[in-house]
Order: structure tokens, then sequence, then C-alpha cells
């Protein structure tokens, strides 16, 4: 039994289901035999997985690159304040500006050289810009200042990344689950779909109204919905002792027929 399943044993004895059986089986779902409200489930479990975003080479090159103009600028220019600098852009961008463009290069100009308290300052044409761009965010420094990198916009990410992992988890294991269904043995329980977080390794209920609403919006009309009584999300975030209760999660699809989760 790997963590993820151990996590989905705690929290199905946490929600008072009973007669919970880890499934040994290397042929396919489920991977426990339950019953939830004396009603027979069958759970499978899977982990949902970073899989968008530039990659780290490109991040660390444009990194390189606007830490570079930063500096160039602040120690040429006069009187220029100083500040805590760090970038984040939306996944939407492809990839980064190239370093040859002079329009990122002069917004950071300006960026740095305003007066007052800073803020975000978008790095790409107003034309040009998916979903929220490539922003630069400065806060006033008392010292010397930093750079921090370029990292994806955490907020966004989150909402995206799962919104897109669940999908295809959803429609990837109901195909594997309708071809189990037609053994006789789990022909009569309901299939539930649990999905370990490995993405925003945080709890569930921390992400913001609007990002779980995006993420249950996907997960409803995800290909294969109709094959899962339930599909929930759960996290034991990193660095949390596995002895801890309880398990946290959020359920983002339920049959209306069936029990409901607490």
């Amino acid at each position: 039994m790997n963590e993820s399943e151990a996590t989905c044993r705690d929290w199905l004895d946490q929600i008072g289901a009973t007669e919970i059986c880890f499934v040994v089986d290397q042929h396919g779902p489920p991977d426990f035999e339950a019953s939830y409200r004396g009603e027979p489930i069958a759970v499978e479990v899977t982990r949902t997985k970073e899989r968008i975003g530039w990659p780290l080479h490109w991040e660390r090159a444009f990194a390189k690159q606007l830490e570079k103009c930063i500096e160039e600028i602040s120690n040429k220019a006069r009187n220029c304040p100083r500040w805590h600098a760090s970038c984040v852009y939306d996944p939407k961008e492809t990839r980064p500006p190239k370093a040859n463009d002079r329009y990122w290069r002069d917004q950071v100009r300006k960026a740095l050289q305003q007066i007052g308290h800073g803020g975000e300052f978008h790095l790409l044409p107003e034309g040009k810009i998916n979903g929220r761009g490539v922003r630069l965010s400065l806060d006033p420094a008392n010292d010397e200042g930093s750079f921090t990198g370029v990292h994806i916009d955490e907020a966004i990410r989150v909402a995206s990344e799962l919104g897109i992992c669940i999908a295809e988890d959803v429609k990837r294991k109901a195909i594997k689950a309708q071809k189990k269904k037609q053994l006789n043995n789990y022909n009569n329980r309901k299939w539930w779909l649990v999905l370990s977080d490995e993405i925003c390794m945080s709890y569930p209920s921390d992400l913001r109204d609007d990002s779980i609403d995006h993420i249950r919006q996907a997960t409803q009309r995800s290909d294969g919905i109709d094959q899962w009584s339930k599909v929930v999300l759960l996290a034991r975030p990193a660095g949390v002792d596995p002895s801890e209760r309880p398990v946290h999660f959020i359920s983002l699809w339920e049959d209306r027929l069936q029990n409901p989760l607490p």
C-alpha cells in the first residue's frame, strides 16, 4: 500500500466507512472495497501530478535575463528606488518573453523607476497577454533590494492544473472501472474515485472559492463522470504527521441519488 492509498484508507475510516478491505490486484481497479452507510462501494485511488507550466530551464533562463536587467537599470539610473522583486506568469503563456524583445525590458525600466508603493506590472503588450500574462511584482526595500526569481502563478496554477489533471484522471480511470464493472462481484457496487493531491500540497479547503468552483466544473464536465458515484479530492499536506487527523477533503462530484458524504 503506497502513501496515497494509506491516506485514502484513513479517510474512509474517518468518514465512517466499514468493512474496508485493500484489494491486492495488479490488473486494475479498485484499490478498496468497503461499505458506506450499508451500501457496498469500490474505491479507486489515483494521484494528481503536475503537468503544466514552463520547463524549469526556461524559467531559470528568463529569471537570469530579468535579474540582469534589473541590476543594470538599478545601477545606472540615478536615485532609482530599491525594490524586492519577483515575477509570476500565467500557465496560459506558453513560453517566456524573448531575450531580445525590447518591450519587456522597457516595462521593467519604467516599473523600477516609478515612485510609489510598487505593485504588479505587465511585461507583455496588452494585445498579446494570455490569461494574466507575465507580471513583475515590486515591494519597497529599505536595503539593496532582492530578486526571488520567476515562478508560475500559484493561485492560477492550482485551479488550472487540478482542473486539467482531474478531467484526465476521471476519463482514464472510468475506462478501467467500466471493464471491471462487467464482473458480477463489482457490478453491484457504487464506484468512487479518490484523487490524492500532489499539486497544491496543502489543505484543499485552503483553495479560493473561485478555484474550487473551477475545479468542480471541470470535474463535472469530464468524460466518464457517469461511471462514478463520487469524485473526491483529498490531501494530507507535506510535512504533516501521517497520524494526524483529519484527512482534509473536498467533494467534487456526487450522485444525488446515493448516500451523501459528511
